[in-house]
């Protein structure tokens, strides 16, 4: 019964997702984060929209990858500190306007795209809090995940902070699970998760830091399985 409330609760948090990235127009950061996602995809690189790591960009530029939009990189510039998103996003939008609003729905698509990263979030808080209080804790879990403004709000577009977030929740779940039991195979998992967490952005470096620390206060004196050191 609780996996089927979970997967309820997740498919309206999807629809709702989707239905905001429908309706709402494009963020001042998304403009410079499609076409970051098409240039790695055109030319191998990262070095648009550097600020941050690549992974919900290139990952949210797939499906228009696909698409075949009109690419132009006229606008393109190099340096320490030139950041040419913003140009690149300019050309991108002028290149496919052609009356029909073609350019909103490779922001729609590319939206769409991200809203697993979001799901997976959703998942991991209502399995994570169920291994630890129940199957009623996880769904309450799940519901705050699922209707948070924050979390719709930031879910319905292709920055990177619910990839983030949802990637961060799902690196301290597999990271806790090795704890409790430290095989190779949830080491690989667990490592697996950081790799994807720090991918998203680069707030993510705290983790270095942190996950040390959390091991030490784990085996000196936390490791009772309560998941009290990870609270």
């Amino acid at each position: 019964r609780s996996a089927g409330l979970a997967a309820g609760l997740l498919l309206v948090h999807a629809v709702l997702v989707g239905w905001i990235a429908l309706r709402t127009s494009p963020t001042l950061d998304e403009v410079g984060h499609l076409p970051a996602g098409l240039y790695s995809w055109r030319f191998g690189r990262f070095d648009v929209y550097r600020v941050n790591p690549p992974l919900v960009r290139t990952w949210a530029a797939l499906p228009v990858v696909l698409s075949g939009p009109e690419l132009r990189w006229s606008k393109y510039a190099d340096g320490p500190s030139i950041r040419p998103e913003w140009n690149l996003g300019r050309e991108f939008i002028a290149a496919n306007d052609r009356g029909d609003r073609r350019w909103l729905w490779y922001f729609v698509i590319a939206r769409w795209t991200c809203i697993p990263l979001s799901v997976i979030g959703g998942y991991v808080c209502w399995r994570w809090a169920g291994e630890l209080y129940g199957p009623a804790a996880g769904l309450l879990a799940l519901t705050l995940w699922c209707f948070c403004p924050n979390v719709l709000a930031w879910a319905a577009t292709i920055g990177p902070d619910a990839g983030a977030a949802g990637m961060g929740i799902a690196a301290a779940y597999l990271y806790w699970r090795w704890l409790r039991d430290p095989t190779w195979p949830r080491a690989v998992a667990a490592g697996a998760g950081l790799g994807l967490a720090l991918l998203t952005k680069t707030t993510w470096i705290i983790l270095f830091a942190v996950w040390p620390v959390l091991w030490v206060l784990w085996w000196s004196g936390g490791r009772k399985g309560s998941g009290v050191v990870f609270g």
